[in-house]
């Protein structure tokens, strides 16, 4: 399964993309989302693990953007350090599958792939 991590801070998206490995995930990273859309129209991932707060394009605005653009087949799974009621609320409203607080370990990303993968 193709993972798609996306961080503007490139240590999270490189430790978060380890773990996925580490699970037997094929991996990508971006660091920026206005690169994203390209990515999922080239790489075609399965799955999306994705900051929520980052610059000129946050991540509840890239889900949107992603599911309007008809990309309900790709799981999309926020992975942030907002993790309040209003938050999750915000996530499944932009269209996250789930959300995952930070620092979430590898047993939560273990969950999330036996969720979701295929």
């Amino acid at each position: 399964m193709l993972v798609l991590v996306v961080d503007d801070n490139a240590a999270v998206a490189e430790t978060t993309a380890i773990m996925f490995e580490a699970l037997g995930c094929e991996v990508e990273t971006a660091n920026t989302s206005v690169e994203v859309p390209e990515r999922v129209r080239s790489s075609n991932p399965r799955m999306i693990i994705m900051d929520i707060g980052m610059p000129r394009m946050d991540g509840y605005e890239l889900c949107r953007r992603l599911r309007e653009a008809g990309h309900d087949n790709i799981v999309i799974i926020a992975h942030t350090g907002w993790g309040s009621d209003d938050d999750r609320v915000k996530a499944r409203a932009a269209g996250f599958d789930d959300i995952l607080v930070k620092p979430a370990r590898i047993v939560q990303f273990e969950a999330i792939v036996e969720k979701y993968g295929t």
